[in-house]
């Protein structure tokens, strides 16, 4: 339960003057009843809860529940600019500890950045063993840097703001806003390649929850 969102890059094939439109893309072939080909859809990519993402499509889309819109030119721009602003305002060292505390297990990351491990204290969360002291140190280094960059905080605040909704994750900003910051980049510029080298597909973005 929660929000399942995807990117697909869909080709249509136009029957007659209409163009099929499904209720809800899938990664497959759709042909109907009388074997006319109707389009070829493929999964670009898989977010979970990323809810700056649905954000920003419910506010210019104002999309629903199952439905989807097509990815226009203007929003992998502005994605994309608003990602590599929020990034630049951390280090890379910064942005490798954050994903390191998040990918690593907690024996690895105090082994890398030379944390007696003897002397953590374990905790246990639905995502394994955490450490309550270093999350919240990272964590508080991590809004010391919005707090003291302007347009970083208008990023966070008014651009790619966080968005409540029916178990759109979490709602709390700390250090796995960035971690989405990451992914939502990656994933737009997979698309913006995608798109360069073709002329037949358009890109599409749903939500599921």
């Amino acid at each position: 339960m929660g929000l399942d969102q995807n990117l697909y890059a869909v080709y249509f094939s136009n029957i007659g003057d209409v163009e099929y439109f499904p209720d809800r893309f899938f990664a497959s072939d759709y042909i109907d009843e009388d074997n006319n080909y109707l389009y070829h859809c493929s999964e670009l990519a898989y977010f979970r809860k990323v809810n700056i993402l649905q954000g920003y499509f419910e506010e210019k889309y104002n999309i629903d529940n199952c439905e989807y819109v097509r990815v226009s030119d203007e929003d992998i721009e502005y994605l994309l600019n608003v990602c590599n602003k929020f990034l630049k305002c951390f280090s890379k060292d910064f942005i490798q500890e954050v994903q390191d505390y998040c990918d690593l297990s907690l024996k690895e990351y105090a082994k890398k950045y030379s944390i007696d491990y003897s002397n953590i204290t374990i905790d246990q969360s639905n995502a394994g063993e955490i450490n309550t002291e270093i999350f919240d140190s990272i964590n508080q280094r991590f809004k010391e840097i919005i707090s003291e960059n302007k347009e970083c905080s208008e990023i966070v605040e008014e651009k790619l703001p966080i968005t409540k909704g029916f178990f759109y994750g979490d709602y709390e900003l700390n250090i796995y806003y960035l971690l989405d910051i990451l992914e939502v980049k990656e994933a737009f510029e997979n698309v913006e390649d995608f798109l360069m080298n073709t002329e037949d597909e358009d890109v599409y973005y749903t939500c599921w929850y």
